[in-house]
């Protein structure tokens, strides 16, 4: 693989709206004509380009576009939907404040996400990862209210997630 493709030549080769987040060529490349992008879903979920030969993560393309660089660290996108690609969704993130926005999936057999069965009794435990630890925020009789407990410790503790992932 040859060396990260610049602005210039990204510009080159393609337009960029940034109220839609969408690619469009510029030039027509071997079957793809002016104006189609073929762009892949990849098994995380992220659009994927392939440009001049290498595989590029397309909001990664979208910030190197308006900026002119390639971002410093990680990107987040604000609203979760890792296709939603304009660059207002887009900001520069450490990994501590990427994990903050993962919505993720609810875990075991309670139903909502930070909220374990305990292994004894009828209790439900409800958890928060911190600074790369978990923290145990207590045992609470209903899955609901130790998923409350989860809601609120994520207010405090994961400032950098938008609203309506806490």
């Amino acid at each position: 693989m040859g060396a990260l493709i610049t602005a210039e030549r990204l510009r080159e080769l393609f337009t960029y709206d940034p109220d839609t987040g969408v690619f469009s060529r510029r030039v027509q490349v071997g079957p793809y004509p002016v104006g189609e992008v073929q762009a892949k879903v990849n098994s995380k979920g992220y659009y994927r380009i392939a440009v001049d030969g290498r595989s590029y993560l397309m909001h990664r393309l979208a910030w190197l576009y308006v900026h002119g660089a390639f971002p410093p660290s990680l990107l987040d996108h604000r609203d979760g939907v890792k296709t939603n690609n304009r660059i207002a969704n887009l900001r520069s993130c450490t990994y501590m404040e990427n994990v903050q926005n993962v919505s993720g999936k609810a875990r075991g057999k309670s139903g909502f996400k930070g909220v374990f069965k305990a292994t004894h009794g009828n209790r439900y435990e409800a958890r928060i990862g911190v600074n790369y630890k978990n923290i145990s925020l207590g045992y609470f009789k209903t899955p609901e209210a130790a998923h409350q407990a989860y809601l609120d410790a994520k207010k405090k503790h994961h400032t950098f997630a938008p609203e309506f992932t806490r």
